[in-house]
């Protein structure tokens, strides 16, 4: 198995939102989150599924490049400041498993899918 710490701290979930134009003040304004069922501010939930799949394609080398594909559930906020542990575990010839955790907790429900083999050539 390959675990992978990643921190979700303020900079960087600034640096997200600029980047995609997404400045939500559930993720960026304390205020603003704690009048919300949160109750602080937490990680856009596309910034984490992009973090994950980066570690997936890591993980598998070009075994995504052939029409792989990631299902992600999202099941618990990650609060702003959290630090998430990746874990991606691969066995030869079975599906990955991989899961998403901060302190203890599942935030993220992953399924992974690799065809068998390559598809044929375009002609």
């Amino acid at each position: 198995m390959h675990s992978q710490l990643f921190t979700c701290g303020i900079d960087r979930v600034r640096r997200w939102a600029d980047l995609v134009q997404d400045d939500n003040p559930l993720h960026l304004d304390s205020d603003f989150a704690a009048q919300t069922q949160f109750g602080v501010p937490i990680v856009h939930g596309h910034l984490l599924a992009c973090v994950v799949v980066d570690q997936i394609q890591a993980r598998l080398d070009d075994g995504m490049v052939y029409g792989g594909t990631v299902s992600i559930r999202f099941r618990a906020p990650v609060p702003v400041g959290s630090q998430v542990r990746i874990d991606v575990e691969t066995r030869e010839g079975e599906v990955p498993t991989v899961r998403m955790l901060c302190n203890g907790v599942q935030v993220l429900e992953i399924d992974v899918a690799i065809p068998n083999r390559p598809p044929d050539p375009i002609r």
